[in-house]
C-alpha cells in the first residue's frame, strides 16, 4: 500500500510541475529625466528661391547651383537650383537660378 501511495505521488508531481504559473517579468521604467522626455517630429518648409550670379567665363557656368540659406527662424535650407537665364553684360555673364528650397525644422 505505502509502494501504491508513493508512486501515486510521484507521478502526481510529475504532472504538476510543468503546469506551474511563473510571474511576467516587469519592463523597466524610465530611470531619468532625458527617458520620458517627448520630442515632437520635424516638418519640412518648401519655399521658391531666385538668385544672381556673376561669371566672367560663359564656359564656367554650371546648370545647377548648389545653394543654403538661413531661412528666417527656422534653420538652414538648401536646394539645387536650376539656370533660368543667361545675360550678356560688360565684363561677363549675368545668371539667374531658381528652384525649392527645403528646410528641415526641430
Amino acid at each position: 500500500m505505502k509502494k501504491k501511495i508513493l508512486v501515486l505521488c510521484l507521478i502526481c508531481t510529475i504532472l504538476l510541475i510543468p503546469s506551474t504559473a511563473y510571474a511576467a517579468t516587469r519592463q523597466p521604467t524610465a530611470t531619468s529625466e532625458s527617458d520620458s522626455i517627448i520630442t515632437p517630429q520635424s516638418y519640412t518648409i518648401t519655399y521658391q528661391k531666385s538668385i544672381s550670379r556673376f561669371y566672367t567665363d560663359f564656359s564656367s557656368i554650371p546648370e545647377t547651383y548648389f545653394y543654403t540659406e538661413y531661412y528666417k527662424d527656422f534653420g538652414w535650407a538648401s536646394g539645387n537650383l536650376l539656370l533660368e537665364s543667361v545675360k550678356a553684360v560688360p565684363g561677363g555673364y549675368s545668371v539667374i537660378y531658381s528652384g525649392t528650397m527645403y528646410c528641415i525644422t526641430n
